[in-house]
């Protein structure tokens, strides 16, 4: 606590200074523009205004607000005339957001912060809760990034994440509204808040035609894929008269990201060491427990983003009356990521041997490695692709009807669906030595195992292996650093000990469509002669349906003696998943022993081969075109300088790259039905409200209720009592059985949300508001139809023995509740001055249900005779609590300067446990989060400093909240809580309007190259880091007509 509250002090100082600095600077010039604002149309609704001080309106010349600061000023007019407590962003002008995308905009606004991806904002959270519902013009809305997956870990139904926003093109939003209090008549689904995206309606605009827009280059650090890639979006409305709008957009963007990562939580199989005397590892000798991983990944990613986005809208006042609307926005999204990793061995059945005793080593008190030798016999990398594209389109038509009396209706249809194609394929590549059958005169079939790469060291064989070769590890606190030592310092890039093992391929297929409709109605209470009132009620449809498939490249391998056969009530067929060569055809006699079935892998060098080679071998040497050396190796840190892996080129259309390395063995996609899921769900709601006072009233209050009803069905399967694979092995085929058990788990739930809104005018420029409501938010897709999915890995045991071992796993619950909460807040608000504010707010939620994800240990059978590692899933918590303040301040000085601030205090619980506390708080919810920004705009010139911090939180994304190890001296599971570090981030833009049609201007992203990092219970004990480099984007911006 002390240590953030300290950190809270310096960014706080930090602050002040650049807003003294850049008041230091400010000239006494002014930058003036002379256009006419429209007329403001009497059918919409009420718009903000950035208005001259009142000083300034007495005077003779008009001041007009623009680019940046108008953009506050707008957004500040919203949160003071809105009825509810919200937090908004304006554009600065035609098709130029604040920030790049909407997520970075967002994490400006008071008590919004959120996760980022590859350094790309992606997932929104208020006050902390990711749990909030994205709505396009009030309607329901898809980007395509509902639920996906990506990483190594997608192929066995991992990697999973919901929810991002980075697919949606900022450039086409008009502003963004972040409600935090409902009222009835808002769509439900948001325990954390409602984000409400707003595009452009041309009869806001002036009449005749008005285009905008941008054009930039943008260039990441450490960019490999291409330097400098193109940034553009053009918006274009034409107002005729006041009765027909036509708006016209197209955006593109296209990124290019180096990011640099390591994890440990991919393989759950880590352990707590045992002392001296008490392990079957022969190395670990040490007299003390230590934690110890099973591998730690060092990972070089490359990530190209190519988003193509559109927009059409037409306005049409049919009468004074009658508006009708009629919205289309469509977007696709293609991410190529390309990974090469560099997999270290700890521990795990031989393959990590352990701390070195005879070299220096330091372990504290917790069990934590600062520094160590490890020896190893086993070596690995990998190359990883993923090729994605994504479809969105969102259809709204509506209408408006007011004559001026007391009754006003509106009704909208709207429909969206969306469609994510992801094909992926990934090759490990062994670096000690690997055996695989190959001739032999010694063999009674001509066949020995030997190593394809004598010259290696270690290997996974349990009789005979080459030497253990060693790697100096350093904690370093949050990036471990490795070297490794001769005689095998080049061994991740010697060619030598490069062989190409197991290669595959896999598909994840979305579709989600969706269909709402919405009538409502409005009635001025004239009889209610006391005080101004209105009734409104409304009911809304809303019908979803999301088909999500997994699907893996099988191929078959009958051409090479492959056949089908029965063992023990299952049966398998000729397919494979995974190519490699050291895999031997199972069910088949071996010529040594007449043993059949069982044993599938090659055993020790020289020693018969069970059967002749089924997949073809190739290494570094025997196949040099397939390799590549990647130089600059994890730029940020030290991880080896140059890996040599499978040609990532070779990779990016995975199908093709595996089945031209395999043309013997036809292959086809299989569909995964244990990790493949059909959600329907239908929800039915209704609402009355009543909105009382005025501003003669001084006083504002909206009540009301609002009913859904809702029906939830899920389908997907589950593995039968006698499951029929058309692969060879159970672990070969991840779950491609013929007959699976089809089960529909259906639910059925009516939740009631009162809720009601108090605004009090205490003054002229002061407001007290008050709200209370229940809320509630549907489970992740995800969370609900994943099947239990098991991950297997080959490895040798010191019994002697070899095989596929149970690694770890992850699953869904299609009987997750809902998210429900109830909710109240409080706020005052002082505006003063020319764009002036000094806000604070408290809030308190009470949390019933909240779904955590957590992973315990489990023990599945393998060929080991079962073993034991984590298994993670998501179950209904206890609920818990969330209670805090928010603190803002703005304001806008006369000499070109200004600032926004804001902090927020969020403290939860929840009923996450771990070993070491109980009642963790709410994962992804920081007790601190400050942003400040300081803006210096006159005569043409604007300059901003834009600062977001967070502390430290129980980490709150697909990795889970907890972590459990195997205690190897009890044999008992130890659970330890997963934090994410404290994350500070500082932008800076700068811009010159030369003339009111065309300006420049140069945006730095993340100036300080910071990482985002989790550590395992213990500060010093590293798990997850990525660092994404800093981002620079240079061009200009235009304006014509209006």
């Amino acid at each position: 606590m002390y240590g953030e509250l300290k950190m809270l002090r310096r960014l706080l100082m930090g602050a002040a200074s650049c807003a003294a600095l850049a008041a230091t600077l400010a000239a006494p010039t002014a930058f003036a523009q002379s256009t006419q604002p429209a007329a403001p149309d009497p059918q919409a609704a009420p718009q903000a205004t950035s208005q001259a001080s009142p000083a300034e309106q007495g005077g003779v010349e008009e001041i007009i607000v623009t680019g940046f600061r108008k953009s506050l000023a707008d957004a500040l007019e919203n949160k003071r005339q809105s009825n509810l407590i919200i937090e908004s962003v304006t554009a600065e002008d035609m098709g130029k957001m604040p920030d790049q995308d909407i997520a970075e905009s967002l994490q400006r606004l008071s008590g919004v912060q959120i996760d980022r991806d590859n350094g790309q904002g992606t997932r929104v959270r208020i006050r902390g809760l990711s749990q909030n519902v994205t709505v396009l013009n009030d309607e329901p809305f898809l980007s395509g990034l509902e639920a996906y997956a990506s990483g190594e870990g997608s192929g066995g139904g991992g990697n999973t994440a919901t929810n991002s926003l980075e697919a949606i093109p900022s450039d086409l939003i008009a502003g963004v509204d972040v409600y935090k209090s409902p009222q009835a008549s808002l769509v439900e689904g948001g325990m954390g808040g409602i984000i409400n995206l707003k595009t452009r309606s041309a009869l806001d605009t002036p009449q005749g035609w008005t285009v905008g827009g941008n054009f930039r280059m943008t260039t990441g650090e450490h960019a490999r894929m291409e330097d400098w890639t193109p940034i553009g979006a053009i918006v274009g409305t034409y107002n005729f008269n006041n009765k027909i709008g036509i708006t016209a957009a197209f955006s593109y963007s296209e990124t290019d990201t180096h990011s640099d990562m390591m994890q440990g939580q991919n393989r759950s199989g880590w352990a707590i060491e045992p002392a001296a005397g008490t392990s079957s590892n022969p190395m670990a000798t040490i007299p003390q427990k230590y934690i110890s991983p099973e591998l730690l990944y060092f990972t070089d990613r490359d990530t190209d983003r190519t988003r193509i986005s559109g927009q059409l809208g037409i306005d049409y006042a049919v009468t004074d009356s009658l508006t009708l609307n009629a919205d289309w926005l469509h977007s696709t999204y293609d991410i190529l990521t390309q990974e090469a990793s560099n997999k270290l061995w700890f521990n795990s059945n031989g393959l990590g041997l352990g701390i070195d005793p005879s070299q220096p080593y330091s372990i504290d008190s917790n069990g934590v490695i600062k520094s160590a030798t490890i020896r190893a016999l086993g070596a690995e990398g990998d190359s990883d692709v993923q090729n994605v594209h994504l479809t969105a389109d969102n259809f709204h038509f509506g209408g408006k009807w007011d004559n001026g009396g007391p009754f006003r209706a509106k009704f909208k249809v709207a429909y969206a669906t969306s469609e994510y194609n992801s094909d992926s394929a990934q090759q490990d590549v062994e670096y000690s030595q690997y055996n695989a059958a190959q001739p032999c005169a010694t063999s009674p079939n001509g066949y020995c195992n030997a190593p394809l790469n004598p010259s290696a060291p270690g290997g996974s064989s349990p009789v005979s292996h080459g030497p253990a070769y060693s790697f100096n590890y350093v904690n370093n606190g949050t990036l471990p650093s490795v070297s490794y030592n001769a005689p095998y310092a080049d061994l991740i890039s010697n060619p030598n000990n490069a062989v190409f093992k197991s290669a595959w391929a896999w598909n994840i297929h979305s579709k989600d469509d969706l269909w709402s409709g919405h009538a409502d109605g409005e009635y001025d209470a004239d009889f209610i002669k006391a005080i101004k009132t209105t009734f409104t009620a409304g009911v809304r449809y809303t019908d979803d349906k999301i088909n999500y498939s997994l699907s893996h490249y099988e191929l078959d391998k009958s051409s090479a003696g492959q056949t089908g056969y029965c063992s023990n009530g299952t049966c398998y067929g000729t397919y494979g998943y995974y190519m490699d060569p050291a895999i031997l055809n199972e069910g088949m006699t071996n010529a040594a022993t007449g043993a059949t079935a069982g044993g599938n892998f090659v055993g020790a060098s020289g020693a018969p081969s069970q059967t002749p080679p089924v997949i073809p071998a190739q290494t570094a040497l025997s196949a040099p075109n397939r390799a590549q050396l990647v130089n600059n190796f994890f730029p940020t840190g030290n991880a080896g300088s140059s890996i040599l892996v499978q040609n990532l080129s070779q990779m990016q259309n995975p199908v093709q790259w595996l089945q031209g390395n395999f043309p013997q063995f036809p292959g086809k996609m299989v569909r995964d039905p244990i990790n493949s899921f059909v959600i329907e769900s239908q929800r039915v709601s209704g609402y009355a409200m009543a909105d009382m006072g005025s501003k003669e009233d001084r006083f504002h209050l909206n009540i009301g209720a609002r009913i859904v009803d809702t029906v939830q069905k899920v389908t997907a399967g589950a593995l039968p009592a006698n499951p029929i694979y058309i692969s060879d092995e159970s672990w070969d085929g991840s779950n491609a059985i013929t007959n699976p058990d089809i089960v529909t788990a259906e639910r059925h739930y009516t939740d009631i949300l009162p809720s009601m809104n108090l605004v009090l005018d205490v003054a002229p420029d002061q407001k007290v508001r008050f709200s209370a409501a229940r809320v509630m938010s549907p489970p992740s897709p995800y969370d609900l139809g994943r099947g239990a999915q098991y991950n297997f890995t080959r490895e040798t045991n010191t019994a002697g023995k070899q095989g596929f071992a149970f690694v770890g796993g992850s699953g869904g619950n299609p009987n997750l509740d809902p998210f429900r909460a109830t909710q109240i807040d409080i706020g005052y608000e002082w505006y003063f001055g020319e764009q002036g504010a000094l806000t604070f707010g408290g809030f308190y939620k009470s949390i019933d249900t909240f779904i955590q994800t957590q992973t315990t240990s489990i023990t599945v059978m393998d060929d080991f005779g079962g073993s034991t590692a984590g298994f993670t899933a998501p179950s209904n918590g206890a609920g818990g609590s969330i209670k805090g303040f928010e603190i803002g301040a703005q304001y806008a000085f006369d000499f070109g300067v200004g600032f926004n601030a804001n902090y927020t205090y969020s403290l939860s619980t929840s009923s996450t446990h771990t070993d070491f506390a109980q009642d963790l708080p709410i994962p992804g919810v920081s007790l601190h989060a400050l942003t400040a920004q300081t803006y210096y705009q006159k005569g043409g010139l604007e300059a901003r400093l834009s600062y977001s911090w967070r502390s430290s939180a129980v980490n709150g994304d697909a990795i889970g909240s907890t972590f459990a190890i195997l205690d190897a001296t009890t044999n008992k599971s130890v659970t330890y809580g997963v934090f994410s570090r404290p994350y500070g981030q500082l932008d800076a833009q700068i811009a010159y309007q030369f003339t009111p049609e065309f300006g420049i201007t140069f945006e730095a992203i993340n100036l300080t190259d910071e990482s985002q990092e989790t550590y395992l219970q213990f500060k010093n004990q590293p798990f997850t880091y990525v660092n994404a480099g800093r981002r620079f984007m240079l061009g200009g911006r235009f304006k014509f007509g209006g």
